[in-house]
């Protein structure tokens, strides 16, 4: 059974392009038998793209009251994604699900986002870090590594996001063993927390060909180390809440999955791959 659900969900809350009203109709519509809501939290590392703190109780009333209304029908979920550095508790029960995300590298005092654009990510280099390029990776997949063992997260999001704009090698090469032994360090790091990796279609849907997170490599290692996945969308938009999920069950075959998980009303489940 192709996978019907996405738990990786914006809406005008935060930086989405729908309601989540719309985005919840448009699940439904798509045979969708669950749907989980993951706005970005507050962060004051830059707040043009989340929820101000006062809304995100409004937030959590706009999703529970598309709950009430599909239940039966479809489930729906309220999730947050938080920022890595977060270190808000939130309350047992308040949030159904926490994905954490690393978008920022911290360099003498200056958070420079990993997914804005090529011309950021280069002055993260050669600002943040003094042209060295590899000492930028270390500090991403290290960071990201230990937020997900802090935090303890149901699912860790896109766990290679700082190669967005690296299209070609343009910045680092990610064939090389060096960016690899790095990376695969960090995966093996982050599995400790327990937290689901999402396998992210996110960075195709806007439009950056073939740019799947994580790479194929840091997939094989989860499955061979016996890791949890889960496919995502990272639908900022209704178009996109079901985005190239045949290639991502493909590329989980590829990689040794034979299962995904699921949010159900007892929890994280697994589900069988489509059959091939």
């Amino acid at each position: 059974m192709q996978t019907r659900w996405n738990f990786h969900t914006h809406s005008t809350w935060c930086d989405g392009k729908n309601s989540v009203e719309e985005m919840a109709d448009a699940a439904y519509n798509l045979g969708f038998t669950a749907l989980g809501f993951s706005g970005h939290a507050y962060t004051p590392i830059a707040t043009d793209y989340c929820m101000k703190l006062e809304e995100e109780e409004l937030y959590r009333q706009d999703v529970l009251c598309q709950k009430e209304k599909y239940k039966g029908l479809m489930q729906i979920f309220l999730g947050l994604e938080i920022e890595g550095i977060e270190k808000r508790c939130f309350p047992e029960k308040q949030y159904d699900y926490i994905i954490n995300s690393v978008h920022y590298v911290e360099a003498h005092g200056i958070y420079y986002p990993m997914d804005e654009s090529a011309e950021t990510l280069k002055r993260c280099i050669e600002e943040g870090f003094g042209g060295e390029v590899y000492k930028l990776v270390d500090k991403f997949f290290q960071t990201s590594a230990q937020y997900a063992c802090e935090r303890k997260p149901d699912i860790i999001g896109h766990f290679d996001l700082l190669t967005r704009y690296n299209e070609c090698g343009r910045f680092f090469d990610e064939q090389s063993s060096k960016y690899q032994n790095i990376a695969i360090e960090a995966i093996r790091e982050a599995l400790k927390s327990g937290g689901i990796f999402e396998i992210n279609s996110g960075a195709i849907a806007r439009g950056i060909k073939g740019r799947v997170y994580p790479a194929m490599f840091l997939l094989k290692e989860i499955s061979r180390l016996g890791g949890r996945v889960v496919i995502s969308s990272d639908a900022h938009c209704t178009q996109h809440l079901n985005f190239a999920f045949p290639l991502l069950e493909e590329l989980l075959r590829e990689a040794g999955f034979r299962t995904s998980m699921c949010l159900t009303d007892k929890g994280w489940e697994e589900r069988a791959l489509a059959i091939k």
